[in-house]
């Protein structure tokens, strides 16, 4: 008999609903737990890693709306945190999505027929790769954007940055199991396979028969 709470996630309301709720709490401890995490003068950035979570189990798409509506509550919530925040979470989602988000079946199709790999890699891996990505476009932008505003770059900011990707995708590897536990995308996942697998076996009926 499955868990009840994997059994809600099943249903249709019940994805949207922990989605959002998940969302909602992942910027909570955000904003109020992580400021307290400091290592090494850096704190992990826990929304970029429910941003690779997101990214890597539903697609650019929905990873795209949660990224926007961070990037809005950041600016809303918290005038002092860079404006950056509204832009680059938009911008490097999307970009994460094109490399890391599942391909659809005509794209793996497409690839097979260059002779290249013809399925996705283990999201297991894609989730701490995009996570790792994400966060080295995100530190770069902050990195350029400081120095805009009139403020020398010394190994010191870079080596903050290189700390702050460790932390992040470490953070990323100790959080994602329980995230998708509780997302429900095993499930999501053996339910996509299995759609392949028939959208395969049903275009080779259409050739047999052609």
């Amino acid at each position: 008999m499955a868990h009840p709470l994997r059994a809600f996630a099943r249903t249709f309301p019940g994805r949207h609903l922990l989605r959002v709720l998940l969302c909602a709490l992942m910027y909570l401890l955000e904003v109020s737990v992580m400021p307290y995490i400091v290592i090494g003068g850096v704190t992990p950035k826990l929304l970029i890693v429910m941003l690779s979570v997101m990214i890597v189990g539903f697609g650019t798409q929905k990873g795209f709306w949660c990224a926007c509506c961070y990037g809005i509550v950041l600016q809303a919530m918290m005038p002092t945190h860079s404006i950056i925040s509204l832009l680059v979470y938009p911008i490097l989602t999307v970009f994460a999505g094109l490399l890391f988000a599942d391909r659809s079946h005509r794209q793996l199709e497409f690839r097979r027929s260059q002779g290249k790999r013809g399925e996705d890699l283990s999201p297991l891996l894609r989730t701490p790769l995009c996570c790792a990505l994400i966060c080295l476009f995100y530190d770069i932008v902050n990195i350029a954007y400081i120095y805009l505003r009139g403020t020398d770059i010394t190994s010191v900011h870079i080596q903050r940055g290189l700390l702050d990707i460790l932390l992040t995708v470490l953070l990323c590897l100790l959080l994602m199991f329980p995230l998708r536990y509780v997302l429900g995308l095993r499930y999501n996942r053996l339910e996509h396979e299995k759609a392949v697998r028939y959208r395969m076996s049903r275009a080779a009926r259409k050739g047999g028969a052609a």
